[in-house]
């Protein structure tokens, strides 16, 4: 396989595993579905974990997929090493192949020894791949030693713990979690320099070289119990795991993730907006990766907020914004990446596409407010220092204040102490973010610290249905994940009590948050979970000591309950409304419901319509405002199916199931909170409706104040677009229909420009033909203000006009960077020397990063002292590459 584009590469992964018998999947959403131990979707096999635990059958038993991936937060977390590391992303594609119980670990290595290594895949040379493999896995040994054929120096052994000689210190032993399935990996790298010696192995993987990890081969075969006790599974069954942006760094042979054609093409598109800037500069590097994250994570329903999953995003926005002051970017310029963005990425998932001017606001709001922020907190830190001498240090918890509750960067902190010659606490401060991330990891602990409290005997009553406060016991209390008997102030812990009104989150539904108290001490609840009978309340103690056995008064937050009741029942009443207006085919496929909006999916071929979807607004409306009675009642499973009650595909319910009416319109299996009459939602707005998968579409809709609110943005936005173009709310839309005809009429007249500039160009640039020995070579600059893309025309029509021939051509700044070089090589010489070699050959000497296909590539952003000297070792390395063709 040849140096291909990220999009042959992907295909061809495709391709491959489909004449193997794979199906291929959509890549799921970034917003993990019913897993609330994920903070995102991390790996391929998340879609199908439940799968890999025995709770639902595989309709096939051998997948492909390309998922999109988030790495920002929880175990799984790369955000520091961006910009710092060639190939750590936040946002990447995840190839993967899966078997559920068909083919193990023979089938699965030799699939990834045929596509690695084999002429018409992806040609790897099979001298430079070494594998690890688990110490205890002798199995997998003769596979690669003995079937396979590589060399018993190129297979290294990885232990659990550390090795006597510290030589080998990682794990080849992959789980998904502290229980569940797991089972013995092997990982594959690629020696992307020289071949090396034995004795030269070693590094983090007990490997030392220019190695690069490429694939991840895991063989899930053991279901760990809590005890540690490893069982075998019921069958087995194949993850892989291989970053999308990596291997294709490996085939185009650049160093980096970032040099690869699509970072490249995307970081042009950057510069369009930003201004010239070095290509490998850090900043710029955590910018264009922040950009695709921010854009994906938007794109599939994350809003930045103070807690949670948008507050990951909130914080990426506020990292990208930071990075662009340090290049020295004046005003709002992160919104405007989308575009660039979307050109580049939009083949990835349409809904980014669709979403592009929802993303565009989101960032907008962002960081508009951020930049405010900044000046609020400025003001603050003056007054911090007001009160200081000259030399002092500034207190590190100050400083920590200052970045946890106004999000001001410690950076900036300390440029503006230094600027005023101020010294920082720099200690003090990164003990207080050791603290608060030890007492904000939330998402990944929750669900394993509250597997202890799995092993007790105890179980708690629900009242949350009627009551929202209650007098409980205290039984259990987790610190630390440890049972314990106490937890004192200003700790974070988990408490279970005998009987709460707390709903626990479940079925799609958040959990309830409010307090556990006494006349003298206070625990803020910030999250309820439910585990089997077991309700966890997580949070932190205010004042006090709670010890296990206290009496404490329960008090849910009702604004918060109220708000996700009223969500929970509109989804419900939209439920009901979507089988009216499409038909009886409607199922849901999964749903998120808190107090800021619900996300409802179902089973729908194609995107609704705006009349469908003004109908759907209307029934659901119409519906609340009849104030219908929401009643529940328990029933026996068959009975209430037989009542007509909808329920979720493939999801085990008991025997005896809670019976959610309202009225005659709707009536569904449910455990969740809800009004106790339709008219307490108030109104139901519908946000968006999009694709999220094939056959699956998706809903969001805000009801309530949030419904209010969302309106009162929509006539904003309305007034601004009215405002900006001079014109009435009520004649907008035919002031704006005439500036795109505009619009249209000076794009059509600047598109003959540039078709003149290319004649006129190509007549020009035709003329500089030359011979090195009998290979025909124009190299040459154009004006810089020639765009990449008329560049590649130009091009093309001189590789057409020679017949034969090599054409380079580059645009210059005043400075003499290079804003873009393009190069094309006829078919007939690209057996002898390609586009991108040549490419690589300048980028080498001239800086700047790129790459592209063997009879087209391009690049950008290294920096030239002549043309000349361009010529000059183009002519070296022409004769010395194909010397023997010119003879």
């Amino acid at each position: 396989m040849n140096k291909n584009s990220i999009v042959e590469v992907r295909q061809a992964f495709f391709d491959f595993f489909s004449n193997k018998g794979h199906v291929v999947i959509d890549s799921s959403s970034l917003l993990p579905e019913e897993d609330s131990s994920l903070l995102f979707t991390n790996a391929g096999m998340n879609q199908f974990k439940n799968l890999f635990l025995g709770l639902d059958k595989p309709l096939n038993s051998r997948v492909v997929t390309a998922q999109r991936c988030v790495r920002a937060g929880g175990k799984h977390n790369d955000l520091e090493h961006v910009g710092y590391s060639n190939h750590h992303l936040t946002f990447f594609e995840m190839l993967g192949n899966f078997s559920f119980g068909d083919y193990f670990k023979e089938t699965a290595i030799l699939f990834a020894w045929e596509l690695l290594t084999g002429s018409q895949w992806f040609n790897l040379s099979k001298d430079k791949i070494l594998v690890t493999i688990h110490v205890n896995d002798e199995e997998v040994y003769e596979i690669w030693n003995n079937i396979i054929g590589i060399s018993d120096k190129y297979i290294v052994r990885i232990g659990d713990n550390k090795i006597g000689d510290g030589s080998i210190i990682s794990d080849n032993f992959w789980q998904m979690g502290d229980v569940g399935p797991c089972g013995y990996c092997s990982e594959i790298f690629y020696n992307c320099g020289e071949v090396i010696e034995e004795n030269q192995l070693e590094n983090e993987k007990g490997i030392r070289g220019n190695y690069v990890e490429i694939w991840n081969l895991v063989f899930m075969e053991f279901n760990r119990q809590f005890d540690g006790t490893l069982l075998p599974l019921p069958f087995l069954s194949v993850d892989t795991g291989m970053g999308l942006e990596r291997i294709t760094s490996v085939l185009q042979s650049v160093s980096s993730s970032y040099s690869i054609d699509l970072f490249y093409n995307l970081m042009m598109g950057i510069v369009g907006v930003i201004g010239n800037v070095d290509f490998k500069d850090r900043s710029f590097r955590v910018i264009t990766d922040h950009i695709r994250t921010c854009s994906f994570l938007i794109s599939d329903g994350v809003r930045p907020s103070n807690s949670g999953q948008g507050y990951v995003l909130r914080r990426i926005i506020r990292r990208a914004v930071r990075h662009g002051k340090i290049l020295g970017i004046r005003g709002m310029f992160f919104y405007k990446l989308v575009g660039p963005l979307v050109e580049v990425m939009g083949y990835v998932n349409v809904q980014l596409v669709e979403h592009k001017s929802i993303i565009e606001s989101v960032l907008f709001n962002e960081e508009k407010q951020f930049l405010f922020v900044l000046e609020k907190g400025l003001d603050i830190l003056n007054e911090l220092l007001s009160k200081l001498n000259v030399g002092d240090i500034l207190d590190g918890e100050e400083i920590f204040y200052l970045y946890s509750t106004y999000g001001f960067p410690f950076q900036f902190t300390k440029d503006i102490c230094l600027q005023h010659n101020f010294k920082v606490d720099e200690i003090g401060f990164n003990q207080s973010m050791l603290i608060h991330k030890k007492n904000a990891q939330r998402f990944n602990k929750f669900s394993i610290d509250a597997n202890k409290l799995l092993l007790t005997d105890h179980h708690t009553i629900f009242i949350g249905y009627k009551d929202y406060s209650c007098i409980s016991e205290i039984l259990s209390i987790l610190k630390n994940n440890q049972l314990t008997e106490s937890l004192f102030q200003n700790e974070f812990g988990f408490i279970v009590l005998d009987t709460t009104p707390f709903y626990g989150e479940s079925g799609g539904q958040i959990g309830d948050i409010g307090e556990l108290r006494t006349e003298s001490v206070y625990f803020e609840v910030l999250q309820t979970r439910r585990y089997g009978q077991i309700f966890v309340h997580w949070g932190k103690v205010i004042s006090g000591i709670f010890r296990v056995g206290d009496r404490v008064t329960a008090q849910v937050n009702k604004d918060h309950r109220r708000c996700v009741s009223s969500h929970h029942s509109a989804t419900h009443l939209l439920h009901s409304a979507l089988v009216h207006v499409l038909g009886s085919h409607v199922v849901q496929r999964g749903s998120l419901i808190n107090n800021q909006y619900l996300r409802f999916d179902f089973s729908h071929d194609k995107s609704l319509s705006l009349k469908e979807i003004y109908l759907l607004e209307d029934i659901v409306n119409n519906n609340i405002r009849n104030n219908l009675l929401v009643c529940s009642e328990l029933l026996p499973i068959d009975i209430a199916l037989n009542k007509g009650a909808k329920s979720i595909f493939g999801k085990r319910y008991d025997p005896v199931v809670r019976v959610l009416s309202i009225g005659d319109f709707s009536i569904e299996l449910c455990g969740g909170t809800h009004v106790d009459r339709t008219g307490d939602i108030g109104l139901c707005v519908i946000r968006s409706e999009h694709g999220v998968a094939y056959g699956v579409r998706r809903i969001e809709a805000v009801c309530g104040v949030e419904a209010l609110f969302f309106i009162r943005e929509k006539k904003r936005l309305i007034q601004c677009v009215s405002d900006q173009v001079r014109s009435s709310q009520e004649n907008v839309v035919k002031k704006v229909s005439i500036l795109c005809n505009r619009v249209v009429e000076l794009e059509t007249k600047l598109k003959r420009c540039r078709d003149r500039q290319i004649i006129d160009e190509n007549e020009r640039l035709i003329k500089q033909v030359r011979c090195v020995g009998k290979i025909k070579l124009i190299v040459d600059c154009v004006d810089c203000s020639v765009d990449l893309k008329m560049l590649r025309m130009i091009v093309c029509k001189l590789k057409k006009q020679l017949v034969s021939g090599i054409v380079v051509i580059m645009s210059l700044s005043t400075s003499k960077v290079i804003l873009h070089l393009v190069v094309g090589v006829t078919k007939d010489l690209i057996f002898y020397v390609s586009a991108a070699e040549i490419v690589s050959y300048l980028n080498n000497h001239f800086g700047g990063s790129g790459g592209g296909r063997s009879d087209l590539a391009q690049s950008g952003g290294g920096r030239v002292k002549a043309l000349p000297t361009v010529i000059d070792m183009l002519d070296r390395f022409l004769i010395k590459k194909i010397g023997f063709y010119n003879m």
